[in-house]
């Protein structure tokens, strides 16, 4: 299993774009995100676009709230990044994994 690690949030913002043309995370095969939230309270999700500098959408079911657990997804463009849209305290971070 390969894992890649989208980056750990403490703020609303939005972390770096992670490009997914590098295997096996290539755009149209399955990932697992893997949240992990410390005493995190707060929403972010996972945004993706074609380019580096977007424009980013949401990624439909991405959403992550404190004690999420990990789910699949399918990628359709290059980028995908995590970005935290509310936060009161803690922090987010998540993991991409696939075979």
């Amino acid at each position: 299993m390969r894992t890649r690690n989208l980056g750990r949030l403490t703020a609303v913002a939005n972390g770096t774009p992670t490009d997914l043309t590098v295997s096996p995370f290539l755009v149209g095969n399955p990932i697992t995100v893997s949240p992990s939230a410390e005493a995190f309270v707060g929403t972010a999700r996972l945004e993706e676009a074609d380019a580096v500098g977007g424009p980013f959408t949401a990624l439909a079911g991405g959403t992550i709230t404190t004690g999420a657990a990990p789910f699949e997804i399918v990628t359709t463009k290059r980028f995908l990044r995590l970005a935290c849209t509310a936060f009161t305290s803690g922090a987010i971070s998540a993991s991409l994994s696939t075979d």
